[in-house]
């Protein structure tokens, strides 16, 4: 499987064994990381008013930063915040079970 996680859209390709492409399992869908940033900021700002009301924006490669390890980082302090990235819509929409379910292989790609 090769999944291209844009910023504005996800989409996937699914190779069988032998190499062979299932154009019945690739797709599209209008969802990607933008959401996931915006959504995780909204949850966290939410339920760290005290931490976040000063900041305008909070910091791009902080928020990657807890995203990708469940602790956004702030006034020398951790934050533990992975439940507010697994919770979010867009996180558990990216790639839809029955597609997952489907394969045995899966390679990362990602365009820029």
């Amino acid at each position: 499987m090769v999944i291209d996680i844009g910023n504005l859209t996800t989409d996937w390709l699914v190779i069988n064994p032998g190499e062979i492409v299932d154009y019945g399992l690739a797709g599209s869908i209008p969802l990607g990381i933008h959401q996931v940033i915006s959504d995780f900021e909204e949850s966290f700002r939410a339920n760290h008013i005290e931490l976040v009301k000063d900041i305008s924006v909070l910091p791009p490669a902080r928020v990657r930063k807890a995203i990708a390890t469940g602790v956004f980082e702030s006034l020398g302090k951790k934050h533990p915040c992975s439940e507010y990235v697994a919770k979010q819509p867009a996180t558990n929409s990216l790639i839809p079970t029955n597609v997952l379910l489907s394969i045995r292989r899966v390679t990362w790609a990602s365009s820029g």
